[in-house]
């Protein structure tokens, strides 16, 4: 976990980056605070590179993490990337919807599950 191409990134409480521009209407001073804690469209573009596997940890498998991979497969596959989410690293307050919302993005190529086992002892294949 401390090698240095792994990069870690906070998303807002939907798991989204947030805008590269102040909303309109919202509040200058909360936007600089908002600016400091969360990742924007922008900055998460250029810490992205081109992986050609990228692993999601973190978060609830229902909620940011299902919306970060959704984002970053409609916003960020150029090249056949394969995304992965690790569910020992993540939580699940609906595992019913969880299986939904995996069956539909695995139909659509999005995702695959891994186990924390399986990354750590093949973690050269991919990386």
């Amino acid at each position: 976990m401390f090698d240095e191409r792994i990069k870690e990134v906070k998303t807002t409480i939907h798991g989204l980056p947030r805008f590269d521009k102040k909303p309109n209407g919202f509040p200058k001073k909360e936007w600089e605070i908002f600016s400091k804690i969360y990742v924007s469209h922008l900055e998460f573009s250029k810490l992205i590179g081109r992986e050609k596997n990228v692993f999601f940890i973190g978060g609830v498998l229902e909620n940011c993490v299902a919306n970060i991979m959704n984002y970053f497969y409609e916003n960020h596959i150029r090249n056949g990337e394969r995304l992965f989410y690790i569910p020992e690293l993540c939580v699940s307050i609906d595992p019913k919807r969880w299986e939904e919302i995996d069956a539909e993005m695995k139909s659509r190529g999005i995702i695959k599950g891994i186990l924390y086992d399986e990354v750590m002892n093949n973690l050269k294949r991919f990386i």
